[in-house]
């Protein structure tokens, strides 16, 4: 299937977005069983550019992804309001960035 569409899988979670040789390829929405929800780019069935998660903890993170992790510029924003903006590596923060607490803000490298 290519195109527009919805896919229900058996483990609860539901797709709504583009689809390319039957898999998630394009812009789209995939809602997880556990609650957490990504709204943005897919590539062979996994987030793969700009896209942003919601995890059900109250955390979202919003930037690039690299084959289903963050990888590139983002920024982590934690349920308390802390934030971390900089640079990812393999889902890891990595390089420079910023985080900011209700407290205090740290710059520099990770």
């Amino acid at each position: 299937r290519s195109g527009p569409g919805v896919q229900r899988e058996d483990d609860g979670s539901i797709y709504r977005g583009m689809f390319l040789g039957n898999q998630k390829h394009g812009q789209g929405r995939l809602v997880l069983p556990n609650g957490d929800d990504y709204q943005g780019e897919f590539q062979d069935d996994t987030f793969q550019g700009e896209g942003t998660l919601r995890y059900i903890s109250g955390d979202v993170y919003s930037g690039h992804w690299m084959q289903g992790v963050p990888c590139g510029h983002g920024r982590l924003t934690h349920a308390d309001g802390s934030a971390y903006v900089g640079r990812w590596l393999c889902g890891q923060r990595n390089g420079h960035g910023t985080f900011t607490t209700e407290q205090s803000t740290y710059e520099g490298e990770r």
